[in-house]
């Protein structure tokens, strides 16, 4: 179950990361453009 649980929150920051990262460049691309 703790194991589980530790895969699952890894997993979560790992997409959070990316969709962080994703929204940055949307911005920077964005905000150039203007």
């Amino acid at each position: 179950m703790k194991r589980l649980q530790l895969f699952l929150t890894r997993r979560l920051h790992y997409i959070e990361k990316i969709y962080v990262t994703s929204i940055h460049a949307c911005w920077t691309n964005i905000s150039s453009h203007l």
